[in-house]
């Protein structure tokens, strides 16, 4: 007997709505479950067989990706603007998940590129880096223009630019008397 479970999932802020199909593309089960790491896992291992998983890109999509793509065979993430049977028909969270997992099942999705596994924290810690180099770029226009309206001389270019930007080595500078 084939074993093979396709499920729907519409991932919210606090909640994740799923339809879960059996192989001959009945519905089987709904169910309603927080958007916690736990609970995910807990709800994903409690389902027998091979599941073939199926949500739209969002939000919350790659931290979903990484958290389930090894408790499942099959994982696809979707593009929402490419599920065209989705846009007929009435519009409820139920009704979706039923939708995503019947074109899973029929095999009618596209999957969008997520990188591999643990990318995600590379990827915020290139972002903080990029965020910290444009708050300290700020901040010395900031300084500049208030030490430009009260006619102070600047040296801030000098002293807060890092040495290795400035020719490395530290260099003093004479003093004059």
């Amino acid at each position: 007997m084939n074993e093979d479970k396709y499920l729907g999932m519409d991932v919210h802020q606090a909640s994740i709505v799923c339809a879960v199909h059996n192989p001959a593309g009945k519905c089987i089960a709904h169910s309603i479950i927080e958007t916690k790491a736990a609970t995910v896992r807990d709800f994903l291992r409690g389902l027998s067989g091979t599941l073939h998983v199926t949500f739209e890109e969002g939000t919350q999509a790659p931290w979903l990706h990484d958290l389930i793509r090894p408790l499942v065979a099959e994982l696809v993430v979707c593009n929402p603007r490419r599920n065209h049977p989705l846009k007929e028909g009435s519009k409820s969270d139920k009704v979706d998940v039923s939708k995503l997992a019947e074109l899973l099942w029929a095999g009618l999705l596209k999957s969008v590129y997520h990188g591999a596994l643990g990318v995600l924290p590379l990827k915020a810690l290139a972002h903080a880096d990029d965020q910290l180099t444009q708050d300290r770029v700020r901040v010395m226009s900031r300084l500049k223009a208030l030490f430009r309206a009260q006619a102070i001389p600047s040296l801030l270019s000098r002293c807060l630019v890092p040495l290795s930007l400035r020719g490395g080595g530290f260099r003093r500078r004479q003093l004059r008397r």
